[in-house]
């Protein structure tokens, strides 16, 4: 979880990590801006309300939301079960995972709070 807000971070910051330009800022803009005038689907990244925000959205609803403007990052794992042999699981093909979503989770009840918040931000605009 720390990696993929630490990821998240340094797509919030353009890029930049502590002073040090790990990705281009350019890489960043073009990544997270949609391809096409009929899908919100960038390189990798879900752009949302004109790339005000964007997320990277994962298997089983895993997700990274990033908010540059307010430098907020929120993710969400999945519950996360190996499978197979435990002697196999650093062979390729060995063994897999599951991450099965609880069936009471809902992403919506769950974002809903953190979208009313930054939409009603004044100093969103």
């Amino acid at each position: 979880a720390r990696d993929f807000a630490r990821f998240g971070l340094l797509f919030s910051r353009s890029g930049d990590w502590a002073g040090s330009e790990v990705v281009p800022a350019a890489w960043i803009a073009e990544s997270t801006t949609p391809v096409g005038t009929d899908m919100a689907y960038g390189l990798h990244w879900w752009s949302f309300d004109n790339g005000l925000y964007y997320a990277a959205l994962g298997a089983r609803n895993q997700s990274i939301w990033v908010f540059p403007y307010f430098d907020l990052v929120i993710l969400r794992n999945g519950i996360y079960d190996k499978r197979g042999d435990p002697e196999d699981y650093r062979v390729i093909g060995g063994s897999y995972h599951d991450t099965p979503e609880p069936s009471e989770w809902d992403d919506s009840d769950f974002l809903a709070p953190i979208f009313e918040a930054i939409n009603d931000n004044p100093l969103n605009k």
